[in-house]
Parts: C-alpha cells; sequence; structure tokens
C-alpha cells in the first residue's frame, strides 16, 4: 500500500517547495477556497499526492495552518474548515 505523500515528484527535503505549491493549487480553488479533504482529492485525482485522500488532507493540515500564519504577499485565509488563498493587494483568487 502506497504511503500518504504529498508531491511525490519534489525531492527537496524543506517545506518551502511543497508550501509554495500547495498554495498555488489552494489559489486555483478561486473564492470558494476549500477544505483539507477537497484539496487533497484534488491533488490526488492530479497525481500531486499519494495514498488515500484522507491521509493526504490529514498531511496538508500542517502546511496550511503554516500558510495562513504567514505575513507577505501571498496570503492564506483560514475560515472555518476553508482555506483562501490570494495575492496581497490583488482581488482574492489573482
Amino acid at each position: 500500500m502506497a504511503a500518504d505523500q504529498l508531491y511525490p515528484r519534489i525531492t527537496a527535503t524543506g517545506p518551502t517547495l511543497k508550501r509554495d505549491m500547495l498554495w498555488h493549487d489552494l489559489l486555483n480553488f478561486r473564492e470558494t477556497g476549500a477544505t483539507p479533504m477537497e484539496l487533497a482529492a484534488r491533488l490526488t485525482e492530479e497525481g500531486k499526492a499519494t495514498g488515500t485522500a484522507e491521509g493526504c488532507a490529514v498531511r496538508l493540515m500542517p502546511l496550511l495552518d503554516e500558510l495562513a500564519y504567514m505575513v507577505g504577499e501571498r496570503r492564506t485565509e483560514h475560515v472555518g474548515e476553508r482555506f483562501k488563498a490570494f495575492r496581497r493587494g490583488g482581488s482574492k483568487g489573482d
């Protein structure tokens, strides 16, 4: 059985690249944002995650939480169960 992995083709050991990739994938959800499960399901369908969507959603949570507290041009809001990515100074979903 395959282990739950996020972005299995990325071999860098630091979380920065995966966090950047995750922000870009979250940005694709536009104004609606996504729950970790919705995001994990899409990543699994697109081959950007392996294993189960449930397992990947669990692995997404620390990265999503980090994104929600980062300050900079790329922003992420955590509203209820949903996360929304946007660029600071632009409209959400840019």
